[in-house]
């Protein structure tokens, strides 16, 4: 006897509500990113990292610095 069960969640109209709008923008975005061929998606996530590297410069340079002791210890 299978024991596979599919879990059907309950949709709460409480999701609809403003506070979440950011959040469904998000995966408007996400899903329709997904439909464009892959090497428009490489270079819209090249420009997005560089646009966050940007940004925040001292959680760049942690990461750098992070990467740098990676390969210390791989290399």
């Amino acid at each position: 006897m299978s024991k596979n069960r599919v879990v059907q969640s309950n949709f709460k109209w409480s999701f609809l509500l403003p506070q979440y709008w950011l959040v469904w923008i998000a995966v408007f975005i996400q899903v329709a990113v997904s439909w464009l061929p892959y090497s428009w998606q490489l270079l819209l996530g090249r420009a997005f990292g560089s646009l966050l590297f940007r940004l925040n410069l001292k959680r760049a340079k942690v990461a750098l610095i992070n990467l740098n002791i990676f390969t210390l210890l791989i290399g």
